[in-house]
């Protein structure tokens, strides 16, 4: 008699149903089949009662009493027992796997199934008993695509290199590997164009593309990817990275290491606030106020050929570089009062989401103040571009660092109109109206070329399949043929390094020439022919 216990140490893997359809199929398959149930939940024997049909006889049994059971069955001829288990406690489990001939794991795709599994392999090992994995629900594949939670599972079993249950360490490696990513979860929606959003996560990604209105977005650790967007835009991260593909409006960043990448932007207002993260900007910069904060991390700035800006900054060590043309201005004609650190309306960007509220001011009063007024030390006074439009004061830069360096560059920025969007704030009935008719036939379109992507990638896949194994196949059958043809040669080459082996053939050819001369019967020959191989 042979002895299958189904384990697991995770509640709702699916141990019954496995237990059940295998005593099913072993009792439809003519063997003398026993189901005993060892779980007090009893699921086992009430799914089985519940037959109308004839089905495999089954028992509820202690653990204690599974070996003396087993003995037993034996004498009684029946010819398989499938063990049903709790998921705890372990040592009842422990009682069933030691019993058994084989010791299957039930195991779901997901991180807590495949830690569990842990356990129930260490357990397998130390019992010295053989076991298997079944992995249990799991998604259907579509064609040829395998879904991820699957391939992650399987993935974690080939990294073990043979059997897992002789390379549980490996398997630790590859669980824990994957188990920080397991808990990730894609989200991907559709929205008007014209719309409020509010994006945030603690680690995941977030993209957005194509999205106009007021627009926050944060992270704590994780990327940050935007492209064709506008509006007011801001971005609040601690160490993600920022990067930025095609912006019109203003834009407000707060960060503490992660670095920013904007492209393409077309801006009317930007605020930076970074302790240690860079920035690079590369912008066309309409008219309107800029402020540029950073403790030691150092600000790239790409504008229009056309840039002209009075600009104004401070320092402790930070270098300035500028190949636009600048002049200084005179400190002798600045008003004693004229201390641009107390401009508390400098620069101002509001974001106003139904249910959400973010502000960024300008300038404020801070640490370092006597009178009213900060203390003051190096610094930047600067008419950059033309210096009659700058001295207008159309467009002001206002930087603020403590060792990050300030570099202006001249980039390929084109002129661009002045976004209409700025300041604009939607409605909630606009953030929450239906689609329009020729939105939904967007979306619709959208949806339906990526469902023939994904369909023409999947035969694509498909196809170069079939062709890596059409290739294996033949090339197995030509190595089988080779393998062949060198075994037949290799014979002939014994038999005529054999003593007496050109005797034979020759007698070989006498015996046949006799033949076909009519001297001798074929009887007679085959008679001859026979001693002549022996």
């Amino acid at each position: 008699m042979k002895t299958i216990t189904v384990m697991s140490f995770k509640g709702g893997a699916g141990k019954t149903t496995i237990a059940v359809n295998l005593a099913a199929t072993a009792h439809l398959a003519g063997l003398k089949t026993l189901l005993v149930d060892t779980d007090p939940l009893r699921a086992s024997v009430l799914s089985l009662s519940a037959r109308t049909l004839p089905g495999p006889e089954t028992r509820i049994l202690p653990s204690g009493a599974l070996f003396s059971n087993g003995t037993e069955l034996a004498r009684a001829g029946y010819d398989v027992r499938i063990i049903d288990t709790p998921a705890a406690p372990r040592a009842d489990v422990a009682a069933a796997a030691n019993c058994a001939d084989l010791c299957v794991i039930v195991c779901r795709p997901t991180f807590l199934d495949m830690a569990a599994l842990l356990a129930s392999a260490e357990m397998i090992k130390q019992l010295g008993r053989p076991g298997a994995v079944v992995l249990n629900q799991t998604q259907p594949s579509r064609g040829v695509i395998e879904p991820s939670s699957v391939r992650r599972a399987r993935e974690a079993f080939e990294m073990t290199r043979g059997n897992f249950f002789d390379n549980i360490a490996n398997l630790v490696e590859s669980v824990t590997q994957i188990g920080g990513n397991w808990f990730h979860a894609d989200f991907e929606a559709t929205v008007p164009r014209n719309c409020d959003l509010y994006l945030s996560t603690q680690s995941g990604e977030i993209s957005v593309e194509g999205v106009e209105g007021a627009i926050y977005l944060g992270t704590a650790s994780g990327e940050i990817e935007a492209e064709r967007i506008s509006g007011n835009v801001v971005v609040q991260t601690i160490t993600g990275d920022v990067e930025i593909e095609g912006i019109s409006g203003q834009l407000g960043l707060k960060s503490t290491s992660g670095d920013l990448q904007l492209r393409r932007g077309n801006l009317t207002g930007l605020y930076i606030g970074t302790t240690s993260g860079d920035a690079e900007i590369e912008a066309f910069l309409h008219p309107g106020k800029y402020e540029m904060r950073s403790v030691s991390g150092d600000i790239e700035l790409k504008v229009q050929r056309e840039f002209a800006a009075a600009m104004s900054g401070r320092t402790i060590s930070g270098d300035f570089e500028c190949d636009l043309p600048y002049q200084q201005v005179d400190p002798r004609g600045r008003k004693e009062d004229d201390d641009d650190d107390e401009a508390s309306d400098d620069f101002t960007l509001k974001v106003d989401v139904p249910g959400f509220r973010w502000e960024y001011p300008g300038g404020r009063r801070g640490p370092g103040t006597e009178g009213g007024k900060r203390r003051r030390r190096n610094r930047w006074e600067f008419l950059i571009g033309d210096p009659t439009t700058a001295s207008q004061g159309a467009t002001r830069l206002r930087v603020r660092t403590i060792s990050g360096d300030l570099n202006i560059e001249r980039g390929d920025s084109k002129p661009q109109p002045t976004p209409t969007t700025s300041g604009q704030q939607i409605s909630e009935q606009d953030f929450t109206r239906p689609l329009r008719a020729d939105e939904a036939d967007t979306v619709v379109r959208a949806d339906e070329r990526q469902a023939r992507q994904q369909e023409r990638e999947a035969r694509q896949q498909e196809h170069e399949l079939r062709r890596q194994t059409h290739e294996q196949e033949r090339a197995s059958r030509e190595q089988e043929r080779a393998s062949r043809e060198q075994e037949r040669r290799h014979r002939e080459q014994q038999r005529s390094s054999e003593p007496g082996s050109q005797s034979r053939e020759q007698s070989r050819a006498s015996i046949l020439q006799a033949v076909e001369n009519k001297q001798i019967s074929v009887d007679e020959a085959l008679r001859l022919l026979s001693q002549l191989e022996r």
